[in-house]
């Protein structure tokens, strides 16, 4: 009996445990659900942060390349409504862009509206300062100071191209809007280049006579500008730089006719001919050196042949600091020589072996312009010039020609053909600050600029 008692109060502990495997699979449950909606949430959210960035490197590299495509060589010739073929001929390559930088897989893209820029994804415009947000949009697309373009990039309902969302559907979000926008800006202030590393500046060697009021014939804006705004234009327009094979053609040889962009021809005496001392003062251009003479007052042409090839080296300007920039006043007094190797000599051929390879190469180069070229006071064997800015062009022919009637006046020149051209500058120098330092050179550059992101 007693057994039996201890028997029956064992199986009622027994029933008396509570059971738990409810509880545990409750919490497991609710466990599982806030997992998969964390996992849900990452993965949208991971979606979104994606569409975001695809569409940032979009929007950059469609305004960097539009910004870029603004840079045309027929906005020089001043024809009319040239400006205006220019703006949608950098739409098209935003365009091009836009389908090459896909977003999630899908081309970006792009609504112009030049007529209103309000509600336009590519907008033209103008900025004063750099450092100042904002720029104003413009209305007249034919004006040739636009220097600022801004696109946005729309992944939006409204457009129809929203980006989806994976389980956003489920909370009745199935799609979600993202926009970005870039800014870019031609920045014109130009007071000189510093070279970025090992990179070379694309500049040549070879200073070009200025003369902004156009009353010097041999000047640069005389031969390249004047003819532009005359109706009866008087200036050389002998050749045609073709893009696709990186070559000039020769009017009337090569091509029926000029493209407008009126060239500069620049003479350069060589040492040792008749009239060399006046031919050397009426120069219309200036090698720059480093200013180092051999022992019997020679030049040494390697480097400023190396020069025209590549461009020039932070090493090039290491008793300039590294850099070439324009002082306070935007003058830069540099060690120059007006004139070339005498003709039959070894350097005369380094010399042309280097400017033929960059007549050859289609290349364009930043070109410093001079108004004063005269001896160094401190040593008679030397020559200095004055700097006052830069210009940009392509060198279309490079020969040695003979001037002078026949007799005791005839000679040898070197003469280059230079065509004006556009380009951005990655290495330039700006401060726009300085834009009104000297009222008699402008610093505000019409060729060269450099091309940036700026904030908005």
């Amino acid at each position: 009996m007693h057994l039996l008692h201890h028997d029956h109060g064992f199986h009622s502990a027994r029933r008396r445990i509570p059971s738990r495997r409810g509880g545990m699979s409750t919490w497991l449950i609710l466990g599982l659900t806030l997992l998969l909606a964390l996992l849900a949430l990452a993965i949208d959210g991971a979606n979104l942060w994606q569409a975001r960035v695809e569409l940032r490197n979009s929007s950059d590299a469609m305004v960097l390349a539009t910004a870029q495509a603004l840079l045309d060589d027929e906005i020089l010739t001043n024809k009319p409504n040239v400006m205006r073929q220019v703006v949608e001929r950098s739409h098209a390559e935003a365009v091009a862009y836009g389908q090459a930088n896909p977003v999630l897989g899908r081309p970006q893209e792009l609504i112009f509206t030049p007529d209103d820029p309000e509600q336009s994804d590519l907008v033209f415009g103008y900025k004063e300062d750099p450092a100042v947000r904002g720029f104003t949009p413009a209305y007249d697309l034919n004006d040739q100071h636009l220097n600022t373009v801004r696109v946005i990039a729309r992944r939006t309902r409204e457009r129809g191209n929203p980006a989806g969302m994976y389980f956003g559907r489920f909370l009745s979000l199935p799609f979600a809007d993202v926009v970005a926008s870039a800014t870019a800006y031609l920045d014109r202030d130009v007071i000189g280049f510093r070279p970025i590393g090992n990179v070379p500046v694309p500049l040549a060697p070879l200073a070009l006579l200025t003369d902004p009021t156009m009353s010097d014939s041999e000047a640069w804006e005389t031969q390249t500008i004047k003819p532009t705004l005359s109706p009866t234009p008087g200036g050389a327009d002998d050749f045609v730089f073709d893009r696709a094979s990186k070559r000039f053609l020769e009017v009337g040889v090569d091509a029926e006719q000029g493209d407008g962009l009126y060239e500069m021809n620049v003479y350069i005496p060589l040492e040792g001919q008749p009239n060399f001392e006046q031919d050397r003062d009426d120069a219309n251009g200036c090698f720059l050196f480093d200013g180092e003479l051999g022992p019997n007052g020679e030049t040494n042409w390697q480097p400023i042949a190396r020069q025209f090839r590549t461009g020039v080296t932070r090493d090039d300007l290491v008793k300039l600091d590294g850099q070439i920039v324009l002082g306070s006043d935007n003058r830069l007094i540099l060690p120059g020589l007006p004139s070339a190797p005498s003709l039959q000599s070894q350097d005369l051929n380094v010399l042309l072996d280097g400017l033929e390879a960059l007549e050859a190469s289609g290349d364009p180069r930043v070109w410093p312009i001079y108004s004063l070229v005269e001896q160094d006071p401190r040593s008679p064997m030397r020559w200095r010039t004055t700097v006052q800015g830069f210009v940009a062009a392509r060198l279309a022919r490079v020969e040695v020609i003979q001037v002078g009637e026949a007799g005791a006046q005839q000679r040898q020149m070197l003469r280059l053909t230079l065509q004006p051209c556009m380009m951005a500058v990655h290495s330039a120098v700006t401060d726009f600050s300085r834009r009104h330092a000297n009222p008699e050179f402008d610093i505000y550059n019409r060729y060269i600029c450099k091309v940036r992101l700026v904030n908005e």
